[in-house]
C-alpha cells in the first residue's frame, strides 16, 4: 500500500522554464534567477549562484511583464518556494527596466 502526502497547495502550480529577477525591496539590486513552477499564489525559482536573499522581495517575469511581491516560503540549496504578496502589477515593471 503506497501513501500520498496530499497537495497543500491552495492553487494548481504549471512547470514553466523562464528567466526572471529577483529585485530587492530598494530595487537597487536585480539578481537572475530562472523561473521553474507559476501558480497564481506563487512560484518556485532556481538561484544562479550563491547570494544572499531577504525574506520579502519582488519578482520580475520580463516575458510577461509583472511585478509580483513575494515572500520566502522555503529554500533547499538553490531551489526558493516563494508565496505571492498581492496582485501582480503589469506597470511597475516601467520603473526597472
Amino acid at each position: 500500500m503506497r501513501f500520498e502526502s496530499p497537495n497543500k497547495r491552495s492553487h494548481p502550480r504549471h512547470e514553466v522554464f523562464k528567466d526572471a529577477k529577483v529585485i530587492s525591496s530598494n530595487q537597487r539590486e536585480l539578481v537572475d534567477v530562472t523561473l521553474l513552477d507559476l501558480s497564481a499564489g506563487g512560484a518556485r525559482i532556481q538561484l544562479r549562484g550563491s547570494m544572499d536573499l531577504s525574506r520579502e522581495f519582488n519578482l520580475y517575469i520580463p516575458p510577461e511583464k509583472l511585478l509580483h511581491g513575494a515572500a520566502v516560503r522555503w529554500m533547499k540549496g538553490n531551489m526558493v518556494g516563494l508565496q505571492f504578496k498581492g496582485e501582480p502589477e503589469d506597470e511597475a515593471w516601467k520603473s526597472i527596466t
